[in-house]
């Protein structure tokens, strides 16, 4: 049997984020850059022009616990991360955290992250 082999064309979903100083482990990242749409109908109801402009960013992951000791981040914290849509790094506020547990399974925080705008 051949030993495992990663050719790095294989991309998988997860990532470290640095979130007050601790080294957290993300998965199931869901990314949402949403935009806002105002659409214009003439008077036959048929469309007639739009605008469309973006709306606010924001994503979720769950992040493992790096430790049994370590608390989850603080709501309110913010950091930075980049992530592969961007040519820099973007701040984030954590906005909403949990826990999930599973039998047989990993403790999770489950996070809802909000981009700083000022």
């Amino acid at each position: 049997m051949a030993l495992p082999h990663n050719d790095g064309a294989v991309q998988t979903g997860t990532d470290i984020l640095s979130i007050d100083g601790v080294s957290w482990f993300a998965q199931n990242i869901s990314l949402s850059r949403p935009t806002k749409k105002i659409r214009r109908m003439d008077n036959n109801g048929e469309p007639d022009g739009q605008k469309v402009y973006a709306d606010f960013t924001e994503f979720t992951c769950d992040i493992q616990l790096p430790d049994g000791d370590t608390t989850p981040p603080a709501q309110g914290v913010t950091f930075t991360h980049q992530f592969r849509d961007q040519s820099a790094a973007e701040t984030y506020l954590v906005a909403d955290y949990g826990e999930t547990q599973g039998q047989e399974d990993q403790v999770t925080i489950p996070l809802t992250c909000l981009k700083v705008y000022n």
